[in-house]
């Protein structure tokens, strides 16, 4: 979902908080937070570590994990954390590089290639890739 930013900030949808009579916001590290409050932890409110254990990581991995997790075998071309396009034609996805950087002036896109994804390690099955020499 997208917002406009006014001069008085930012309005969320009550539907997004059904039940909801109170929030707590925080910015941490360029991210922003918006906390649930309850009556009980209206005092000490859940510091937000365990619900930004997705946004830990630097961006060069959240981009890896998503274009992996979306489209795998797939050139993704990424605008930070949102996917522009993906195709498994290398030459396509410069093209949509291209027009990435023209239409997000602000944000420089990545193209995440197949090849720098992570491999899976093979299944062994209580085999190991080494075999033991005979004596």
């Amino acid at each position: 979902m997208r917002a406009k930013v006014t001069e008085t900030g930012v309005i969320i949808p009550s539907q997004l908080l059904p039940g909801i009579p109170e929030v707590e916001i925080r910015e941490r590290g360029g991210v922003i937070l918006v906390l649930p409050l309850t009556r009980e932890s209206s005092d000490a409110p859940p510091e937000p570590e365990a619900l930004l254990a997705s946004n830990a990581d630097d961006l060069p991995t959240r981009q890896r994990r998503l274009a992996q997790d979306r489209h795998p075998g797939d050139y993704v071309v990424l605008v930070e954390d949102r996917i522009f396009h993906h195709s498994q034609d290398r030459q396509e996805a410069l093209r949509a590089y291209k027009e990435a950087a023209a239409a997000s002036p602000t944000s420089r896109p990545v193209i995440v290639s197949p090849d720098a994804r992570p491999k899976r390690s093979p299944i062994l099955r209580g085999r190991s890739l080494k075999r033991p020499r005979p004596a």
